[in-house]
């Protein structure tokens, strides 16, 4: 029987062996001890601790159990590294490691406006000018290109912390990379290149576009949802009170077309078919509207469900229908003949 304990990890609770806890603690002494004369080491340490919280989520999710045990920490440690690490990659390249999957983000260390050509350049590893030249020339000719740089602006978030800006350039999230990460940005603030006027400027003129967007954003919804209302509202009394409606005769005659038990089944069928897509118009309104937060994958897998069960059941009446009007042909053959056959024998 092992002893667990509770610690507080960057801000998140985690149950711990004592072993593991003996180990972690020995490896985070290691590096406060690495850090503690560097100016910024109190940063990188803050950066550390996060991932390394990160990391232990990431290893306890789908699992079923919920205690951080020795090997959680030994891989922890090799993901991360250690100072040894830090030392051997000065003096000789590492040995490549898999690449870290990269993440779209505007860049703040290197904008003049909203960081978007930064963070593109980073994402695909060429230069920021080349995008920014496109982005100028491109607005010359055709000015659908500055809309489209205000929605990156507004739509792709910002690198704020070490880890996003390590994923935005593709670079494993370890402490060497975090510690070069944050004296590279340090430096930069310290030498002046953060360019002060111009952030303020472009952080001032994202407010605005957000203000904008979120004002479309209502509009639309509000667009959409008396929209939608209306359609749902004139499609159910359409199908289910045609008495309303100068069609109800042309209505009735359809009616009397199907079986009742067709006629049922094909109503619902195009209730789903028709129904379906209107009431997700509606959701995506009000989530415009009020901005909540839901499980949009099971919505829409329900949703498309119902629909796909729509369409089979409109193909199964139409199947059942033809079916039924050839076995009623002959009889209906015989009819018309008998017609025929008495009225030529009353003349």
């Amino acid at each position: 029987m092992k002893k667990t304990y509770t610690i507080n990890l960057s801000g998140k609770i985690f149950h711990i062996d004592e072993d593991a806890l003996e180990k972690l603690q020995e490896y985070i002494n290691t590096l406060k001890t690495y850090y503690t004369q560097e100016e910024d080491g109190n940063e990188i340490m803050d950066d550390i601790e996060n991932r390394i919280g990160e990391l232990f989520t990431e290893n306890l999710k789908g699992q079923f159990r919920e205690v951080i045990t020795l090997d959680d920490v030994d891989q922890v440690i090799a993901t991360m590294g250690t100072p040894d690490d830090i030392i051997d990659e000065d003096e000789q390249p590492r040995k490549s490691a898999p690449k870290q999957a990269k993440k779209l983000y505007r860049n703040p260390d290197n904008k003049v406006l909203g960081g978007v050509a930064g963070g593109l350049a980073a994402y695909w590893g060429i230069s920021p000018l080349l995008i920014r030249i496109g982005f100028v020339l491109l607005s010359f000719y055709y000015g659908i290109f500055i809309i489209v740089y205000i929605i990156l602006w507004i739509s792709v978030p910002k690198a704020k912390t070490t880890k996003q800006k390590l994923e935005m350039k593709g670079e494993n999230i370890n402490v060497s990379n975090i510690e070069r990460s944050i004296k590279d940005e340090y430096q930069e603030i310290k030498n002046g290149k953060g360019a002060a006027f111009v952030n303020r400027v472009g952080e001032g003129l994202y407010e605005v576009f957000t203000i904008i967007g979120k004002v479309l954003a209502i509009i639309i919804g509000v667009a959409f949802f008396v929209g939608g209302i209306f359609m749902l509202f004139a499609f159910l009394s359409a199908l289910f009170l045609p008495n309303l409606y100068p069609w109800k005769s042309g209505f009735m005659e359809l009616a009397y077309a199907f079986t009742p038990l067709n006629f049922t089944l094909g109503k619902i069928a195009i209730s789903f078919l028709i129904g379906i897509p209107i009431i997700m118009i509606i959701y995506m309104a009000i989530k415009l509207l009020f901005s909540f937060k839901s499980n949009n994958k099971v919505i829409a897998l329900s949703a498309l469900s119902c629909w796909m069960l729509g369409l089979v059941m409109l193909i199964f009446v139409g199947i059942s229908e033809v079916e039924a009007g050839r076995l009623m042909a002959p009889a209906m053959e015989n009819r018309s003949n008998w017609v025929n056959r008495t009225r030529s024998s009353c003349l």
